[in-house]
């Protein structure tokens, strides 16, 4: 029998950590404890952070992938590198010529590298890559963005409850909320209490424990996105929920009814506090709908037109939109990745990243109908809603937790196993 908990034990992997995994996982330290997830000024923490994220790239892997790229092993790598060429390309040159700001264009190529994370920590043709190395760049990956998630959530809660917010703007620490991690580590715990509960075999005590346990960590990102009024987020992790639920009543249909019983008790003794959340999120539908994607849309494309190459080529890095979903103020970013990257850098580019990123959540999709680890399960199911979310309603996309969640997605799905009993020996 599967011991499917066993990966929470961190100091498992210690003996194959390298320089970069510990770069990494202090990278994710200083981050959640400092920084937000789009820092507008340099500090000290900011350049510590940077050098520790430069210092955890694995830059034998981007070698590799470049060297493969003559090959056409791999349509994917080819796609990536073509659209990080591209990207550092014309809309750099036009973001210059159409005059846009220094400051608009450098923090719109670094969100833009932040995309491109994948190709300095994976290689995408690994036959010759050690099984302990790929699964210590995974588990680090993981761990790293679940401590940040779990930090970010700790500072915005610590604002709330005690009021004291050290000068960081409201607007800062709410930043925090929306922030990609955030959502990735309550769907993570949530995920994967449920389905070790209903699918594991192990005894009905540590079941129970461990539910307990992640549910009471998931309470943390719940609370700070619930006052954010993250109606997006509330929804993927309620469906989350469901899809395990149903799975379980297919094939283990006894073994949902205590999680039902204590759902249940959950809301009649939290009905008050729920209530009020619903309400709340239900009056900001009324009010605002859809936060104005829809005009945002409308105003990315009246912008673009505004020139003969503008839908091919788009505006350049730097380009500023009145974006209807911010009150009308001039912006530098849209909600979307997709909408961001056609304002930017046109239709040529945007397709090319349509391609990557409808790979990747296929793959995921692909795994996660085939994995029973709920472990794994747990990571894809995760990966999956918090892609989707920040890629097409939030502006998560613009930090470095989306770059570092595609990596993961592509990580895990690269090395995936033939069949799942290959899962022991892979984890």
């Amino acid at each position: 029998m599967r011991n499917q908990s066993h990966l929470f034990k961190f100091w498992k992997y210690l003996d194959t950590i390298s320089i970069q995994n510990l770069c990494l996982f202090l990278f994710a330290l200083v981050y959640g404890l400092y920084l937000d997830p789009s820092p507008e000024h340099f500090s000290l923490p900011l350049l510590i952070s940077a050098a520790l994220l430069s210092f955890s790239f694995r830059y034998s892997a981007f070698a590799s992938n470049i060297s493969h790229v003559k090959s056409g092993y791999n349509p994917a790598l080819i796609l990536w590198i073509l659209f990080g060429v591209i990207g550092l390309g014309w809309p750099l040159l036009l973001g210059v010529i159409e005059g846009h700001s220094i400051r608009n264009i450098s923090r719109d190529v670094v969100a833009f590298l932040m995309l491109l994370l994948p190709l300095f920590y994976i290689r995408f043709v690994n036959e010759y890559v050690s099984a302990a190395e790929r699964n210590a760049v995974i588990k680090t990956l993981f761990f790293s963005l679940l401590a940040t998630g779990l930090l970010f959530s700790l500072r915005r809660a610590t604002v709330y409850i005690s009021g004291l917010s050290g000068g960081t703007t409201f607007q800062d620490v709410n930043a925090l909320s929306v922030s990609p991690e955030v959502l990735f580590s309550a769907l993570f715990l949530i995920s994967y209490a449920l389905h070790l509960f209903l699918f594991s075999g192990h005894g009905l005590l540590r079941r129970l424990v461990i539910l307990c346990l992640c549910f009471c960590g998931a309470l943390l990102p719940l609370s700070v996105m619930g006052l954010a009024v993250m109606r997006g987020a509330f929804l993927v992790a309620l469906l989350s929920v469901l899809i395990i639920l149903f799975s379980a009543l297919i094939h283990r249909p006894l073994r949902v009814i205590l999680p039902l019983l204590v759902i249940g008790a959950a809301l009649f003794f939290l009905s008050e506090e729920a209530g009020n959340l619903l309400y709340i999120m239900w009056m900001k539908t009324i009010s605002v709908g859809l936060n104005a994607r829809d005009l945002e849309l409308e105003a990315v494309l009246g912008r673009v037109t505004e020139t003969p190459w503008g839908v091919a080529l788009g505006r350049g890095w730097g380009a500023v939109i009145a974006n209807p979903a911010t009150g009308g103020t001039t912006v530098n970013y849209t909600h979307s990745v997709f909408t961001a990257l056609f304002l930017k850098t046109g239709l040529v580019s945007t397709t090319l990243y349509i391609c990557l990123f409808g790979y990747v959540v296929a793959k995921v999709v692909k795994c996660l109908t085939l994995e029973k680890d709920s472990f794994l399960y747990a990571i894809y199911l995760a990966l999956l809603f918090t892609l989707l979310i920040n890629s097409f309603f939030y502006g998560g996309y613009k930090s470095v937790g989306y770059g570092l969640l595609l990596t993961l997605a592509i990580a895990c799905v690269s090395c995936y196993p033939k069949s799942t009993a290959d899962c022991e020996s892979k984890w």
